[in-house]
């Protein structure tokens, strides 16, 4: 009896194994799609991309419809993807993704949004021959993931606004405004994003807190203390910008004044007895050309008084 109730125990945790490895199985046919990886995947074949929130109950519906779309296209040139909007907050900005779910096919350049009904026949052939409006997918963001150990060689040439960030909501944020920032304007400089900073760096910077903002021209660090709007931010690396070179141009100016005062005060030095000289000299000269002129005017005066 006992021997049966193992086999038992033993057969049911096969079939709880055999079950988990399948639905991993299962799970792998759609793509998880990252932030620093989608333009990669997307650049280059068919992608059918379910934008989802974990806590979406129409979401947690479509899950199964979705693992078995991926299952059937295995091995196709047509991806199955889904990005969770609760992490990859940025994605979701870019894409405007304002409900859950949203998909997005994108083909070429260009990409469609789903909105029929999800069911397996009606998305096969959404596939096939999208319809709706199509649209431009959205330029990438020209922005730098910088590491840590990289910052201040990156940072110590040219002119870089760089965030600092954490995993905070505020600094989801941010992260988003940037990617607006860099596809919106012409930057005067490049923007990047840097986490995990050490205390020695963040020390140096003098970054107390999460998000923060330094614009660097040539390693010289300057706070931006404003808001996150577009334009206060752009408005801000312009200016700043700006100043810097005016400031670089009288500096300039100043040094080609320091170096001229210099050398003329090293041949001055090695040249003092012939400045003497022709110190002298021109004292003399001048000495003489005032005393004809006393002379000259002295005699003309006498001669008005004769007459």
């Amino acid at each position: 009896l006992n021997r049966q109730k193992s086999m038992r125990r033993l057969l049911f945790v096969a079939l709880l194994v055999s079950l988990f490895v399948c639905l991993s199985f299962a799970r792998k046919n759609a793509v998880d799609m990252k932030y620093d990886q989608f333009e990669r995947q997307v650049s280059s074949g068919v992608w059918f991309i379910n934008f989802h929130s974990p806590t979406c109950p129409y979401c947690k519906g479509l899950v199964k419809t979705w693992e078995h779309l991926a299952t059937i296209l295995k091995g196709k040139a047509i991806h199955i993807g889904r990005v969770d909007c609760a992490i990859e907050r940025r994605l979701a900005r870019r894409y405007s993704i304002r409900s859950y779910p949203t998909l997005v096919l994108i083909k070429n350049n260009t990409m469609w949004r789903y909105s029929g009904k999800r069911e397996i026949e009606r998305l096969l052939e959404f596939i096939d021959l999208p319809f709706g409006t199509a649209m431009p997918v959205p330029p990438p963001p020209y922005v730098t993931k910088l590491q840590p150990h990289e910052l201040e060689q990156k940072v110590s040439k040219g002119k870089w606004f760089v965030a600092i960030v954490d995993n905070s909501s505020y600094s989801h944020h941010l992260l988003t405004k940037f990617d607006e920032l860099s596809v919106a304007f012409p930057m005067t400089a490049r923007l990047a994003t840097v986490t995990n900073l050490t205390r020695e760096t963040l020390l140096k910077y003098k970054i107390d807190g999460y998000p923060s903002m330094r614009l660097f021209k040539n390693g010289e660090a300057y706070i931006y203390s404003g808001d996150h709007s577009l334009e206060s931010l752009r408005f801000f690396t312009q200016q700043r910008v700006e100043k810097l070179e005016k400031l670089k141009i009288r500096r300039s100016v100043l040094d080609k004044s320091l170096k001229f005062i210099k050398k003329y005060e090293t041949w001055s030095l090695k040249n003092v007895e012939l400045i003497l000289g022709s110190t002298i000299g021109l004292f003399f000269v001048v000495g003489l050309l005032m005393g004809n002129l006393y002379i000259g005017l002295k005699s003309s005066l006498s001669r008005d008084k004769i007459d």
